[in-house]
């Protein structure tokens, strides 16, 4: 008489057993979209890494990689005293080759 076969109990890991398992959610769906849309900047978001080394290479790059500069606190884009002027001349200068 043959005895079936009985299914292994289901493991009883914590549903969250990666460090920053959100961030690397949020990291993977953010390179597939770039790679679906065939944007070139893949590169950014560890698309080689992930063709050349495959899922749990990149998930190791996320996790050592050092985590983004944060924006500059200044404001970087507004222009100093006497700016009009430099403009000015830089615009004559491009003008006078044309």
């Amino acid at each position: 008489m043959a005895v079936p076969k009985v299914a292994d109990p289901p493991a009883t890991e914590p549903a969250d057993t990666v460090p920053g398992e959100a961030a690397l959610t949020g990291e993977y769906e953010q390179l597939r979209q770039v790679a679906l849309a065939g944007h070139a900047e893949g590169w950014r978001h560890g698309l080689g890494v992930l063709t050349t080394r495959g899922m749990t290479g990149w998930m190791r790059a996320c996790q050592t990689a050092p985590p983004p500069p944060a924006p500059p606190t200044r404001d970087t884009t507004a222009l100093g005293a006497g700016a009009g002027e430099l403009v000015a001349v830089m615009a004559a200068m491009a003008l006078a080759h044309v």
